[in-house]
């Protein structure tokens, strides 16, 4: 654990039973989708798990069609950030990998079929067609449980990687999805954090500062 003494004593102080569920993230966001359904979610880690096709329905963004299709499920894993469940899987009709909102997916059954792929091909289709072209470097320094922060903000980034820098200061590297809204988490987690690459990311940061900047000037 990489928490402030402070934050730690504040924790130990924390009521030890349990606590009622509260369907809103740790951030405090709340959630726009329904409940996960543990049918749902048990089959698709057993398909994961027996390497199986998975027969599902999943409802678009307005959620109104519901569409049958099938696939080959990879990983569950869950954004804090945005407070979602996310599924990756191959999705076979279209020969690509595709991310899908878990609370999404209505109904789901395992399929006598095998997967035809390796885990190792359904990684390498993600990196190729999913993430973005270069990875990202930062800074990390352990102020304000930053460590722990950009830790848990950036849980279901790929291949990441860790090295220390010095007593203070981590260097964190990972390749992220496109579609991931880094800007946002980078901001959520204030100066403690320092983009070293890409220069791209750079820039983009610069310019989304300038033009908060320049809507604070105005008003």
């Amino acid at each position: 654990m990489f928490l402030q003494p402070e934050t730690i004593a504040a924790l130990s102080n924390l009521p030890s039973e349990p606590q009622p569920i509260i369907r809103t993230n740790s951030l405090g966001k709340e959630s726009l989708y329904t409940a996960l359904d543990a049918d749902i979610f048990r089959t698709i880690l057993e398909a994961i798990s027996t390497r199986h096709y998975l027969r599902y329905s999943f409802r678009t963004k307005d959620c109104a069609a519901e569409i049958e299709t099938e696939g080959i499920p990879f990983k569950i894993e869950y954004d804090v950030y945005e407070g979602l469940w996310w599924l990756l899987l191959y999705y076979t009709k279209e020969q690509r990998p595709i991310k899908a909102i878990l609370q999404n997916i209505t109904k789901a059954v395992i399929s006598d079929k095998k997967a035809d792929f390796t885990e190792e091909d359904i990684k390498q289709a993600i990196l190729s067609k999913l993430t973005a072209p270069e990875r990202v470097v930062l800074h990390v320094e352990n102020q304000n449980n930053a460590l722990e922060r950009t830790f848990l903000i950036f849980n279901n980034t790929i291949n990441r990687k860790t090295k220390v820098l010095s007593d203070t200061t981590c260097e964190i590297s990972f390749n992220y999805f496109s579609n991931d809204p880094i800007i946002n988490k980078l901001l959520f987690l204030g100066s403690c954090v320092t983009i070293i690459k890409p220069a791209s990311l750079r820039q983009e940061m610069i310019t989304t500062l300038r033009n908060i900047l320049a809507k604070e000037e105005r008003q």
